[in-house]
């Protein structure tokens, strides 16, 4: 039985605010810092437990609801692994698109070695195992494989403009919150918060219409935790860059960021492509 768009828009609203609200429980009284290690912990215990209920829970709820089976609700979120090779592709689409701050973070060390294991040891800090594994993970199975597993429930929203529009803006509203962090913390002054967050809003609503694409096209959220983790270790790519050892270096960075723009562009369809790929 296929649902209502009030109902598939509730749910998915639902498991939104939910991922924001765990992140809140059992917070010590006066720790807001969510750089605190305490804070971490405690938030990455809760943020993953929410997230296996959900894989669990979403499936019968949804199977109750329209009648299908609960494995081929699961089926659909595509949690389960279906091909390494679409996962590594969409890995090379990332690194095409970061040429240039990846070769920036070799000139600037001086050893590709050495950025290599700067790379590695990012995944062994507490915030490194919060911003490149926890993160990406959770936010892609919640925002990604269970809203959009969600909403193509109602024939009204299941449109894939809808699944590609729709679930980014869930994902990047939900970041405001850090803004709001912020200003409890006295971090910044109030209009350098308000021009971080709207700018993370946006950068989040337009990542998350990517990895929406890369669900759909795949299906298969893997594909999507790799993207948002590899972009979560490399950052917003800087505009400038100035290091002491290649004075043309600055240059070529430019144009650096001009191919991965347009490798990007060339490269999107062919290395999003997928036996699942409808034609």
């Amino acid at each position: 039985m296929a649902l209502s768009a009030g109902i598939t828009i509730s749910i998915s609203l639902l498991i939104s605010f939910l991922y924001v609200a765990v992140l809140h429980i059992k917070i010590p009284e006066g720790r807001v810092n969510r750089n605190d290690p305490v804070v971490i912990r405690r938030r990455l215990t809760a943020i993953t437990i929410f997230t296996v209920f959900t894989i669990i829970a979403l499936p019968l709820v949804l199977s109750w609801l329209t009648g299908k089976s609960g494995s081929e609700i699961f089926g659909e979120m595509g949690v389960i692994p279906s091909s390494a090779k679409d996962i590594f592709n969409t890995l090379l689409l990332m690194m095409a698109l970061f040429i240039g701050p990846i070769l920036n973070d070799v000139v600037e060390t001086g050893d590709a070695l050495y950025t290599l294991k700067l790379f590695v040891d990012h995944f062994t800090t507490l915030r490194g195992i919060r911003d490149v594994i926890i993160a990406p993970l959770t936010e892609e199975v919640l925002y990604t494989a269970a809203i959009i597993t969600t909403l193509s429930q109602s024939p009204y929203t299941s449109s894939d403009k809808i699944l590609i529009m729709l679930p980014p803006l869930f994902f990047s509203l939900a970041h405001v919150h850090h803004g709001i962090e912020l200003y409890m913390n006295r971090a910044a002054p109030v209009p350098t918060i308000v021009l971080s967050t709207a700018f993370q809003v946006l950068y989040t609503l337009l990542f998350g219409i990517f990895t929406d694409f890369v669900f759909l096209r795949q299906r298969n959220v893997w594909g999507c935790i790799v993207a948002h983790s590899f972009c979560n270790h490399m950052g917003v790519p800087s505009i400038s860059v100035d290091t002491p050892r290649w004075k043309s270096w600055r240059y070529i960075y430019y144009c650096l960021l001009a191919l991965g723009a347009y490798l990007f562009k060339e490269l999107l369809y062919p290395l999003t492509q997928s036996e699942y790929t409808e034609a």
